[in-house]
């Protein structure tokens, strides 16, 4: 893959200072003759120093500076700066971000806005997050701050111009139409051991806890861990009382001999906890201008390391982004596309798809105006995939499209609750293995998550995977819910349909049955009085998010539609 260079500013010097400043955990050393180098993160193989004096020795080559991040097994951000010009990159996946203001980078984007006004807001990057949870691209909130994407850094000589270099894409539309089903089946189960066995030898005896669920991924992790003898693992869940997601990691962390504990959740209990000075801390710190940040086990960490289940030292995986890598998130309208359609109607179908699926927070700001205004946005971010577009590889470029955007601002930014708490993570399931093993997996095997579910069952590491007592079937929690007040609601809404039940659901109901409580920010009376059309409560969070900027819940500038 060529890298691809685009002109951004001149600048003198980089202050990699403000990266230690705002963001403890990383590294500052010197290499000598005025070389310094900053990172954080960590290695499933390789040491940092042999690292960072390969990227010292490439600066100025930008083809071979391309080739040593491609190289590097792990999740990072790092910046390398000499005399004679420098570096900063961000892993393939985002999973430590950084941005830029003039010649300062920095490791969280709100560090850099501290004489920023509402007026100085971008105003289609400010309806982008209002209407996602996220940015598109590299924009953020501000005009002034940008921000790198997945696999890109920013590279500069002495004195000249910083650039942009693009130096990894997940070009999931690159397919390998011969793939074999059995030999991938036995290519994901050696590649998934051979990172597991990394990432073992790599904790150097410290203890792994594992936030534990009824979906595939945790147990995947906790399973293969069982699998390869790893026994110093606690796993935990949390939620309403009784919810089905804590009584199938009860089963599973028991079949594999882990202790594993549950933290109950409300929606009281959340609303007390969002205005504690330690919420408020972590909101400042979490906030880097381009999503909103995420705090789904923000109080369940800060309770375990309270009574002594977790600890400092120990290494938290969680799940993301299993389903996401595996196929689960291709959009059903790209399944059946049709064959002979042209590139434009392709692609067109993929960007309105993640438009219908991904930025509805609030149903009143799903206009025409305004989903023209994002498709224009992502549609910018299409790359040029070097061969047409084709009914088979199109859900390749809707893969792309979430993971430069979604998955990479919103989804793996939870990994800030276990930073801000001292805490240490892996993500393999977001690792260069595993990305390297999906990017070819045809449509074929990916859809419904077909190869995945196949190798895992066959696999059946911990003997956790095979048989019905292993299916998990959902349920609404709490007890008096599903039992009571929803089968009494739906009756009562068969004359609105199915749609019409939905929004009844939603907006009155959803309140109480949402596992994490976390609806419990507003007053249920406000939730059920408001007519916006809000999904979740991620919705909430996001115009909570947006007021302490200085911004309305649509994005506008507090107090502008009163103006007019």
């Amino acid at each position: 893959m060529s890298p691809e260079l685009k002109s951004r500013t001149k600048v003198n010097t980089i202050d990699l200072t403000h990266l230690a400043l705002h963001q403890s955990r990383f590294t500052i050393i010197s290499l000598g003759d005025g070389c310094i180098v900053a990172w954080a993160g960590h290695l499933y193989s390789g040491n940092w120093t042999d690292t960072l004096k390969r990227l010292r020795d490439a600066l100025g080559n930008s083809a071979q500076l391309a080739q040593v991040l491609r190289s590097i097994d792990g999740h990072f951000a790092l910046a390398v700066a000499s005399p004679t010009g420098g570096l900063a990159a961000v892993d393939r996946v985002r999973s430590i971000p950084l941005f830029r203001r003039g010649e300062t980078i920095a490791a969280r984007g709100s560090a850099l806005t501290l004489e920023c006004g509402s007026e100085d807001a971008d105003p289609d990057a400010a309806r982008q997050l209002a209407m996602a949870g996220y940015t598109i691209g590299p924009t953020t909130l501000y005009r002034e701050v940008e921000q790198l994407d997945p696999g890109e850094a920013w590279v500069w000589g002495d004195g000249g111009r910083i650039e942009r270099l693009r130096y990894d894409r997940y070009a999931a539309w690159d397919v390998d139409v011969a793939a074999d089903e059995s030999q991938l089946v036995r290519g994901f189960q050696d590649m998934t051991l051979g990172l597991f066995e990394k990432l073992v030898a790599g904790t150097r005896g410290r203890r792994i806890a594992v936030p534990l669920s009824a979906g595939l991924d945790s147990r995947l992790i906790v399973s293969a861990l069982r699998h390869l003898g790893f026994r110093d693992v606690v796993c935990f869940s949390y939620g309403l009382p009784g919810n089905h997601e804590a009584a199938a990691a009860k089963r599973i962390s028991r079949a594999l001999g882990y202790p594993w504990h549950f933290v109950p959740l409300s929606p009281r209990e959340q609303g007390r906890f969002w205005h504690t000075e330690h919420c408020r801390a972590y909101l400042k710190f979490a906030d880097h201008l381009c999503n909103t940040p995420v705090v789904h086990d923000l109080p369940v960490v800060e309770r375990l390391l309270a009574d002594g289940t977790l600890a400092a030292g120990d290494i938290i995986i969680n799940g993301n982004s299993g389903d996401y890598i595996s196929g689960l998130h291709i959009h059903p309208d790209l399944l059946s596309v049709p064959k002979d359609a042209s590139e434009d109607v392709l692609i067109n179908s993929a960007v309105h798809a993640m438009v219908a699926k991904h930025f509805r927070l609030w149903n009143a700001l799903a206009t025409p105006v305004n989903d023209t205004t994002l498709a224009a946005a992502l549609k910018r971010e299409v790359p040029s995939a070097g061969r047409p577009f084709s009914a088979e590889t199109i859900h390749g470029l809707y893969e792309y499209l979430e993971l430069q955007n979604r998955q990479s601002k919103f989804v793996i930014s939870r990994q800030r609750v276990y930073e801000f708490n001292d805490l240490d993570w892996r993500l393999p399931l977001w690792s260069p293995d595993y990305l390297n093993f999906w990017q070819p997996v045809p449509k074929l095997f990916k859809s419904h998550q077909t190869l995945y579910r196949k190798a895992l069952t066959i696999a059946n590491w911990g003997g956790v995977w095979q048989g019905q007592e292993w299916s998990f079937p959902r349920y609404v929690s709490p007890t008096w819910m599903r039992w009571g007040v929803r089968p009494l609601a739906k009756a009562m809404c068969v004359a609105a349909g199915r749609r019409g039940w939905h929004r009844v659901e939603r907006r009155f109901l959803s309140y109480w049955m949402d596992l994490l409580g976390w609806q419990g920010i507003e007053p249920y009376a406000r939730v059920a009085g408001d007519r916006r059309g809000a999904r979740h409560f991620v919705s909430w969070h996001t115009a909570a998010y947006l007021t302490r900027h200085r911004l309305d819940w649509d994005g506008q500038p507090s107090g502008k539609r009163q103006a007019k």
